[in-house]
């Protein structure tokens, strides 16, 4: 039997499962920015969007090992 006792998450709402619980909570995702007009006939719906700052988060991320690149 195998049992996994912590996961690792990085997403637009932090990095690391503290972080994205903290801004969860508080109603916050760092990497988001909201994006208006996308939905036809709805100009006041809004729509959250990945911006530059993530690209430059995800550079800052560690390398992964060779071993496990392929899962």
């Amino acid at each position: 039997m195998i049992y996994i006792s912590a996961v690792g998450l990085i997403n637009a709402l932090g990095n690391g499962a503290d972080e994205i619980a903290a801004n969860l909570a508080r109603g916050i995702a760092p990497g988001m920015r909201p994006r208006e007009g996308w939905l036809q006939g709805q100009p006041q719906a809004t729509f959250a969007a990945w911006t530059p700052i993530c690209r430059r988060f995800l550079r800052r991320l560690a390398p992964i090992v060779r071993a496990i690149i392929s899962y």
